[in-house]
């Protein structure tokens, strides 16, 4: 299957696709498309970047269960950057869809450390690891 990265636009009815592969994309290079991006729609992406999206994430790992919140924008990017962290945890076989990988709620990005923002707004979002 093809994993595909996108971040929303208010300009745009449908997500604009980043990345189309059968590997997520590096964080190198989402940063770099984000950079490339008008100053419009960079504007419009930090408005949206104010709230978080909370994906539950529960998936069979070697030894069992792992369980992890993904704080991000949408669920395309949700899936990238779950399969992005279970690589680099030793995870890479481990499977995640949308089915392991579920929208839960929103939670204003003000409620995190400074930190976890800057990792929100430079590379879309980042992961919370939970006990199983």
């Amino acid at each position: 299957g093809r994993l595909a990265a996108a971040l929303l636009d208010d300009h745009f009815e449908h997500p604009v696709l980043l990345f189309e592969s059968s590997m997520p994309p590096t964080m190198t290079a989402v940063k770099e498309y984000v950079r490339n991006l008008p100053t419009e729609s960079r504007a419009v992406m930090g408005k949206q970047m104010d709230t978080v999206h909370v994906y539950d994430t529960w998936v069979n790992g070697k030894n069992g269960k792992l369980h992890f919140d993904v704080m991000t924008t949408n669920e395309d990017l949700a899936l990238t950057l779950a399969k992005q962290y279970l690589v680099g945890i030793g995870e890479p076989n481990a499977v995640v869809t949308l089915k392991e990988c579920q929208f839960c709620h929103s939670e204003p990005l003000a409620m995190f450390s400074e930190a976890q923002q800057r990792q929100f707004r430079e590379q879309g979002g980042f992961i919370l690891p939970l006990p199983a």
